[in-house]
């Protein structure tokens, strides 16, 4: 049969992973492939306001194709920054610097905090340095030509004090934190060597005392960041310097894979960054957030100003309040993603050449697959 590789290109298009762009021969077609699954795009619509907005929906209903989409209309607006965070992958890779030695001593819990304060910091680092290669980016700046002449060094010098604050914090936190490990650890070592003239403790003692001491190692990292860390100063007053310099309305701050992180993380993440920059960044920042369904920590983010999605089937549609109507909406959709991928990557063949089973009965079949 011809054109199995092209099938399995368009294939391994509908896999689109966090910001990957889908491109056809060189070319980025999220324009010509990006499917809605309600009418007049309005799923699209909803996400390209200028409020902060949640898109739930398991993996594989879209949610990085919608931010794709919506990153390149924004590229139109000329009030609109745009800034991408993968969320997953900065997690991931938020290893703490720890010596051989004093590595093999600390303890599980200790260690996950230093991955917190490090995958926050991360976060920060990689939101103004997403925001200044934005800003230097030649599309933004032929839309903003005007107001972006003679200005560049206000914006650069914005962006070095970022720089060095963020800088100067990591440096406070780390020793503080480095200190209390220190003393956290001699005083574990002394009370193993007191134990061990005791006699044994029950389960419920030794499980009381591990809670403890982990209460005592949050209690210590939240201390820590609250000494050190203001976010105001550090990051948003920059940001707001940086609007009133260049004259524009919005930031939009796409969050991919929020829900890959760990409940405690995810707390963390929503308390010291996107809480304080959606609440206190005088209406600049909106915040765009894929996530899982159930798997959103609120905090202090003011859920009646926020724009929920969901993407799921029947959660989408559910205003329909009928399920053949529901359906049918539904086995529409997946027939224009599968047909608007077609027109790209097979012109000149049908999805029945691929497949001994009717078309209609195919679809019903991935919608089946999709639910």
């Amino acid at each position: 049969m011809d054109g199995k590789r092209e099938f399995l290109e368009m294939a391994t298009s509908l896999k689109l992973v966090r910001r990957a762009e889908i491109e056809h021969e060189g070319e980025n077609i999220i324009n010509n492939i990006y499917t809605d699954l309600l009418p007049d795009n309005g799923i699209l619509q909803q996400v390209n306001l200028p409020r902060t907005t949640i898109l739930k929906g398991r993996k594989g209903t879209g949610k990085s194709t919608i931010f794709q989409k919506s990153i390149e209309d924004m590229k139109k607006i000329e009030n609109v920054i745009t800034v991408y965070i993968d969320v997953k992958t900065l997690f991931d890779g938020a290893t703490p610097s720890i010596s051989h030695n004093l590595s093999e001593e600390i303890s599980s819990e200790i260690k996950k905090y230093l991955i917190y304060k490090n995958f926050l910091f991360e976060v920060i680092k990689e939101a103004s340095e997403n925001l200044h290669q934005s800003i230097k980016s030649q599309s933004f700046i032929k839309k903003m030509i005007k107001t972006v002449s003679g200005k560049e060094q206000y914006v650069e010098n914005e962006f070095e004090k970022i720089k060095n604050s963020v800088d100067d914090v990591i440096k406070d936190v780390d020793t503080q934190l480095y200190t209390i490990i220190n003393k956290t650890e001699n005083s574990t070592n002394n009370d193993k060597v007191s134990a061990g003239l005791k006699l044994n403790l029950s389960p419920e003692i030794a499980l009381q005392n591990t809670i403890e001491q982990e209460n005592s190692y949050k209690n210590e990292f939240t201390n820590t960041i609250l000494r050190y860390f203001d976010i105001k100063k550090c990051l948003i007053d920059s940001f707001l310097n940086i609007r009133n310099i260049l004259g524009v309305k919005y930031i939009y701050m796409y969050l991919d894979d929020y829900s890959e992180m760990d409940e405690e993380a995810q707390e963390i993440f929503m308390d010291w960054f996107v809480a304080p920059l959606n609440n206190i960044s005088d209406d600049f920042v909106k915040f765009k957030i894929a996530t899982y369904p159930n798997r959103f920590y609120f905090g202090k983010l003011d859920n009646q100003k926020v724009d929920e999605i969901n993407l799921d089937f029947y959660s989408a549609l559910y205003t329909y309040k009928n399920i053949s109507k529901m359906e049918e909406i539904s086995i529409n959709y997946i027939k224009r993603l599968i047909y608007n991928r077609i027109k790209i990557y097979l012109p000149d063949k049908t999805i029945s050449e691929y497949f001994d089973i009717k078309e209609d009965d195919l679809f019903e079949l991935l919608l089946i697959k999709s639910i």
